[in-house]
């Protein structure tokens, strides 16, 4: 009799476990990334018939001096990339359609992106040991200038992050808030009551995003978010002098390349790239801030 409850003593010990269980212990093989500048591998690049960004003196269709979080990601936890990101995206090239270098070609939104994946990639990998990514997306507030509303942009990611779960069975999803955009040289160069409109819409879409993430992970308890919520933290973080000292960044108000590779490999590039946080005057940024976003996310997703 002894025996027999400690068998079962045992067998609902190994039950609980199993249940308690957190979705950090997966053994990730892929990784699907949807998003903008910041995650882009060379989407862009191949788009622009490996125009843009140029290279050099961008590496490799990177909007970078050197790789991104994306490639720090994948090598450090040697996952298979499927990359659908695009420089300039928006939530729904629908809603606003965006354009990236001087021939302004038009590029898929997130959800255009995820619709690419359904029909090309989804029956090839097994979704449980897939991470999906739908990350950042400032580029409809930039695009319009803060003329849009903040709910329907929501509303589109929202449409994305559902077609991932209802028609990809997607288990595992990390999404990124907006960054803080006041550090921007572009953002910085618009006049001040634009600016402001385009930090507060920013604003606004993070808190409504993060309502929707609530609401949708309250509804699928199947699904497992990782939600970058602390991005505005991580942000001032890596502004600390401390921080800059130990990354060797001394510049943080200019940006290396001026013209973002409109010149081609003509365009003027500072003596010293690894001093800059930004490479150009968006979004595009130094290697090693890419190399801290994806140690943060590596925190968020496995420990």
């Amino acid at each position: 009799m002894a025996i027999m409850k400690f068998k079962n003593y045992l067998r609902a010990f190994m039950l609980l476990a199993l249940t308690l269980t957190t979705s950090a212990e997966v053994s990730f093989e892929n990784f699907v990334v949807f998003g903008d500048e910041l995650s882009d591998t060379g989407n862009a690049y191949k788009l622009t018939n490996y125009e843009y960004p140029p290279s050099p003196p961008y590496y490799k269709g990177r909007f970078s001096n050197g790789k991104n979080w994306v490639d720090y990601f994948v090598e450090e936890h040697d996952l298979c990339l499927y990359n659908y990101a695009y420089g300039s995206a928006s939530s729904d090239n629908t809603l606003v359609p965006t354009f990236t270098g001087p021939k302004n070609v038009s590029v898929p939104g997130v959800f255009q992106q995820v619709n690419q994946f359904l029909e090309k990639d989804c029956k090839k990998i097994n979704v449980e040991k897939t991470l999906f990514a739908v990350a950042a997306l400032c580029a409809d507030y930039v695009f319009t200038l803060g003329q849009i509303d903040a709910a329907e942009v929501v509303e589109r990611v929202g449409n994305s992050i559902k077609a991932l779960h209802e028609s990809g069975d997607a288990k595992y999803i990390f999404i990124s808030p907006i960054p803080p955009v006041d550090h921007v040289p572009a953002i910085k160069s618009l006049p001040t009551e634009t600016a402001e409109l385009i930090e507060s819409k920013i604003a606004l879409h993070n808190k409504l995003l993060f309502q929707f993430l609530d609401d949708f992970q309250a509804k699928h308890s199947e699904v497992k978010l990782y939600v970058l919520k602390n991005m505005n933290e991580i942000i001032d973080h890596m502004f600390e002098p401390k921080i800059l000292k130990e990354l060797g960044i001394t510049v943080t108000d200019k940006p290396c390349v001026p013209d973002n590779g409109y010149a081609g490999k003509d365009s003027i590039v500072c003596d010293h790239p690894e001093e800059y946080v930004f490479f150009d005057t968006f979004q595009a940024l130094n290697t090693k801030i890419y190399k801290y976003i994806s140690d943060e996310v590596t925190k968020l997703v496995w420990l």
